[in-house]
C-alpha cells in the first residue's frame, strides 16, 4: 500500500511494524493472508486477533496466517479489520482489507 500511495517503499521498515501479506486480501477457498511479526517482538506467547472496523472480536488466530474466516468459520465481509499482535516482548497492530468477493 505504500508503495501504491507514496510511490517508493522508503521510509518502511518490515522490522518495525506489523504488516498483512497480501493487503488487500482476497477470501476465498485456498486463501490465506500472512501477518507478519516485527523481529523486535519475537518472543512467547504470541498471540494475534483480528477485530472488525467497530472493535467486535472477529477471529484470535493460533498462528500468523488468517484464511478469512470468522471465530464461527464463516468468511468475514468485505472491508477493512484491524489486527493486533501480542507477545511477551510488545505488541503492534496494523490494518488488512478484505475482498470477499460478493
Amino acid at each position: 500500500m505504500r508503495l501504491a500511495r507514496y510511490g517508493t517503499l522508503s521510509g518502511f521498515d518490515a522490522a518495525l511494524e506489523a504488516v498483512a501479506i497480501p493487503n488487500p486480501f482476497k477470501s476465498g477457498a485456498f486463501q490465506a493472508a500472512t501477518l507478519s511479526v516485527p523481529d523486535s517482538m519475537a518472543g512467547r506467547n504470541m498471540r494475534i486477533q483480528i477485530y472488525d472496523i467497530g472493535g467486535t472480536l472477529v477471529r484470535e488466530l493460533e498462528g500468523t496466517t488468517w484464511d478469512g474466516k470468522n471465530q464461527n468459520g464463516l468468511y468475514a465481509a468485505s472491508g477493512v479489520y484491524l489486527f493486533e499482535v501480542k507477545t511477551d516482548n510488545g505488541r503492534a497492530g496494523g490494518r488488512i482489507i478484505v475482498d470477499a468477493g460478493n
